[in-house]
């Protein structure tokens, strides 16, 4: 079974939903696990009265508190091995079975067991790790004798590591960090305790430069990090944690403490929460799990339990600080598909999945939705994706940004309740047209929000007709509203509106499209737009496109690949791709090339299926 199945499994309150005109109405609550970010804390061992190991891996959701649940194996029961970790695949090195050389590798969205990596330069224990996203660090360690050396892998590929440099001292028992260029490693044990603080750029090879001191000297602690702080947790049975500014070298700032003082902890992070796991203070071994806000300063709060005490452990994450969010910048054709509600059993679908629009290089869990709604509107810049009505309805807006992989947060209001609104933006403004009030009232209504603030909608003017499950699309300078139903039941119109964005005013008229129809949905370059699918007498495969900088009627592009691809289906684009997913089952992608004209063809598939989802971009037409 999948992660997100064994998930909704722990979690069967998470299965309910409603039938309302025709489409599933889904509770905003969250289930308990809604996987924005993925913990796992791998192997351990009793370090006091006895030398128990561990191959157990938990896992846990970093953005909720619950205990752990159960992810599968290590190859091998061992403890004090090294983590690192990209947005989907977490690795274990190294390790105190016989001092192993071996590593090892999980696939984060798949429970399971490990599979190997590739081996170190030399088998060790009490090694430390960090990485970016691209590139695991290793370093120090002790098999017999504390050592200096530094190593890397490539985090996505499989192999042996490489040579990176050498620590300032030979060192094992300490903790290591990253931001997205800078890996730090702090403490540990040369012979005597540590409050040494050093650091490498990631990207490049070489030896480790001085970064400055803990609060005091202590081995077997914890490290974590966002995108711009590193902490330092424990060790030396305290129960002390340490901050640092990543860019900036000098000596550790008091954050606060733990909830109880003990050694070998191990610690990882969201962009923004930290969650140090497990630990002991003898004679007793802790199935402790605290976590603190990593931007403020603060003691920490219960979390949690593991599913076993134990100390010792490596922790990886699928949100750490050193991941490069720059994956998904302005331009990087990037689609994100949000909310809607599974069709298969009705539950919500409150998580965000993101794919590369140009190449689909992969389909990776982003982070949730506020409102597990169907039916809703959507725009986006550059930077970042707003959601609004859609539901009972609903007058709810909220957005997520690109760059943080994180979860929906609320912007504002529309001026009203609306079900299956429009959306369209250029880079600066998001417009929300028409819509209707649930049952039988259509509105002709424009509201427009400034992208990068938070507030309420303001009044723009009106469309040329009041209609529910119309599409929209934009140029940098011009949005157009398409289609729509304009009554009680399926009664379609074929009129295409345009707007001049940057201004406000009425719609005027554009033309009219090929075939009369709602749930349609729209794509768009720079100059040319798309509007594929919908209803009309009986569903509709067509794919219109039109000039966005003229008016006129729509002419005939092409054909959605089947019948499969019909009304309530989600489109987005970058300037060169148009993206459909699948109507009545949110999985299945297809593309056009915009340019061109021609029939759809296959794409892939996003992370589970859906039911009258959202679709957004960060490059296309209007941006």
């Amino acid at each position: 079974m999948s992660l997100i199945g064994r998930l909704l499994k722990a979690n069967p309150s998470a299965q309910v939903s409603d039938m309302l005109t025709g489409y599933f109405v889904i509770p905003s609550a969250k289930s308990a696990f809604a996987l924005p970010y993925y913990g796992l804390i791998m192997g351990g061992m009793n370090p006091y009265g006895s030398t128990i190991l561990y191959n157990t891996v938990d896992y846990v959701n970093i953005a909720t508190t619950a205990n752990a649940v159960d992810f599968g194996d290590l190859s091998a029961a061992k403890a004090s091995g090294a983590p690192s970790s990209s947005d989907t695949r977490a690795i274990y090195a190294g390790g105190n079975n016989s001092n192993t050389n071996v590593i090892e590798y999980f696939t984060i969205a798949s429970a399971g067991n490990a599979t190997n990596f590739g081996t170190l330069i030399t088998g060790t224990a009490s090694i430390a790790g960090a990485s970016s996203q691209t590139r695991g660090i290793f370093a120090g360690g002790y098999n017999g004798s504390y050592l200096n050396g530094i190593s890397y892998v490539t985090i996505a590929t499989t192999g042996n590591a490489t040579t990176f440099g050498t620590l300032l001292g030979t060192i094992g028992n300490h903790a290591g960090c990253a931001s997205p260029t800078r890996a730090l490693f702090m403490g540990g044990d040369g012979g005597g305790a540590s409050n040494v603080v050093e650091y490498v750029t990631i990207a490049t090879t070489g030896n480790a430069t001085d970064f400055g001191d803990l609060s005091s000297a202590r081995n077997v602690g914890a490290a974590l990090s966002s995108n711009t702080r590193a902490l330092h947790a424990g060790g030396g049975v305290v129960n002390v944690i340490d901050y640092f500014t990543i860019a900036s070298t000098g000596n550790a700032t008091d954050f606060g403490d733990l909830t109880v003082s003990r050694d070998a902890p191990s610690g990882t992070s969201s962009p923004t929460r930290g969650l140090f796991s497990g630990g002991g203070s003898s004679p007793s071994v802790f199935n402790t799990m605290d976590y603190v806000t990593i931007a403020s300063i603060g003691n920490a709060t219960d979390f949690g339990d593991l599913t076993v005490s134990r100390g010792w452990t490596a922790s990886a994450s699928s949100g750490h600080g050193g991941l490069d969010l720059a994956t998904f910048a302005s331009g990087s054709g990037q689609a994100f598909s949000a909310s809607g509600s599974r069709t298969s059993s009705g539950a919500g679908a409150v998580t965000i999945d993101s794919f590369n629009i140009t190449n689909f290089s992969y389909t990776t869990t982003f982070g949730d939705v506020i409102g597990a709604y169907s039916g809703r509107g959507a725009f986006a810049s550059s930077t970042r994706g707003l959601l609004f009505g859609g539901g009972s309805p609903t007058n709810d807006i909220e957005y997520f940004d690109f760059a943080s992989k994180g979860n929906g947060i609320n912007f504002g209001d529309l001026s009203r309740v609306l079900d299956r609104p429009a959306g369209l933006a250029n880079n600066t403004r998001g417009i929300c047209a028409n819509g209707s009030n649930g049952s039988s009232t259509n509105y002709s209504t424009i509201e427009y929000v400034t992208i990068a603030s938070t507030g309420n909608s303001t009044n723009f003017g009106s469309s040329t007709q009041s209609a529910q499950s119309s599409a929209g699309l934009a140029s940098d300078t011009r949005g157009v509203v398409a289609g729509g139903e304009t009554g009680v039941g399926v009664n379609n119109y074929s009129e295409m509106g345009y707007i001049t964005i940057a201004t406000t005013g009425n719609a005027s008229t554009f033309g009219q499209l090929t075939v009369a129809r709602c749930f349609l949905s729209g794509a768009a370059s720079s100059t040319r737009g798309l509007y594929a699918g919908g209803t009309a007498s009986t569903t509709s495969n067509v794919i219109d496109y039109i000039t966005i900088a003229s008016t006129g009627n729509a002419t005939d592009f092409g054909d959605l690949t089947s019948a499969q691809f019909k009304n309530l289906n989600c489109g987005t684009s970058d300037k060169i791709t148009a993206v459909w997913a699948n109507a009545s089952n949110n999985d299945l992608l297809e593309k056009v090339t915009i340019a061109s004209t021609g029939n759809a063809t296959s794409f892939g598939n996003l992370a589970e299926s859906r039911y009258a989802t959202a679709m957004v971009g960060n490059s296309h037409g209007g941006v």
